[in-house]
């Protein structure tokens, strides 16, 4: 007998968006899910592709409210205007990038390779919003660096804490392993304490620290590498 209800609805995360089922038959065993018990539904939950919640048809309206869609769309030269708006705002109230200046259009295009299918570039939406963009870029340009990539993820303010980030990090994670890349680095000003549990609940490891190497806002700062081996 299945251990899951004959009644389920079914929250799974597909390369480009969050879709919400509702099944009336059980739903056969699967090893790679574990179960984690709240007080109205369970979320059954090892692989992050795929979450299933034990309820009855009643509350599934309910459930429904809490389906996002999340969307990454390459960036076009025409969407560069949107990534600068929200970098802008990064180098004006924030220690998370060392520049202090807004930057220019020709600047941007210096880390982020525009429709380069080896180093994808996003847009993120939210429920048709832009709430961010992500990225690859190159760790280092010197050919040996090859098999390593850079990870970025900016979100606007007002959409942290929606999981956005999460699905972020996991799309390039995919796009590095489809490109052949061995090692992911993610850059990360020290203090950036939700940043660094981002890339540690995705499996990332400290590999350095390079201590007071920077000062924003009359604030000396720390760096911090975290790794990741595909």
């Amino acid at each position: 007998m299945s251990k899951y209800p004959s009644s389920y609805a079914s929250l799974r995360l597909c390369p480009n968006s969050f879709h919400l089922r509702h099944f009336d038959h059980p739903l056969p065993d699967h090893d790679d899910r574990t179960a984690i018990s709240t007080s109205r539904f369970r979320i059954r939950e090892k692989n992050p592709l795929f979450v299933v919640f034990d309820t009855k048809p009643c509350i599934l309206p309910i459930l429904a409210a809490f389906c996002v869609d999340i969307q990454f769309q390459p960036i076009s030269e025409q969407d560069l205007h949107e990534v600068k708006a929200i970098y802008d705002w990064y180098i004006a109230n924030s220690t998370a990038t060392f520049h202090t200046e807004p930057i220019r259009h020709d600047q941007l295009t210096t880390f982020l390779y525009v429709g380069d299918p080896v180093y994808p570039s996003y847009l993120v939406r939210y429920n048709g919003a832009v709430a961010g963009y992500c990225f690859l870029t190159k760790y280092k340009d010197r050919p040996a660096y090859r098999r390593s990539a850079e990870v970025t993820i900016y979100l606007r303010p007002e959409f942290h804490g929606k999981g956005i980030g999460s699905a972020a990090l996991q799309r390039l994670i995919q796009d590095a392993r489809a490109n052949d890349f061995k090692t992911l680095l993610a850059i990360i000003t020290g203090g950036n304490d939700a940043s660094i549990a981002l890339f540690v609940k995705a499996g990332f490891v400290k590999c350095a620290h390079f201590r007071k190497v920077g000062e924003k806002f009359n604030q000396v700062l720390d760096v911090v590498g975290y790794q990741l081996e595909l």
